[in-house]
């Protein structure tokens, strides 16, 4: 009976070890793409700021008016 028991807590215990380690596998993934994704949030941030002219105030009339 004991050693019925102490097999169950042994094969939890393995169960539980797998899956802390595949949840630990998709974090670690999740946590790269995320920095992919900041760095590319960051690289469209700066062509928009490069590329985009500089007007006057929003609500200034063009010249032409």
């Amino acid at each position: 009976m004991q050693e019925d028991r102490l097999t169950d807590i042994e094969i939890r215990i393995e169960y539980q070890d797998r899956t802390i380690h595949a949840l630990n596998d998709v974090v670690v993934a999740q946590q790269s793409q995320i920095e992919k994704l900041e760095a590319n949030i960051e690289k469209l941030r700066q062509i928009i700021q490069n590329e985009t002219p500089s007007f006057g105030p929003a609500n200034e009339k063009p010249p032409h008016y």
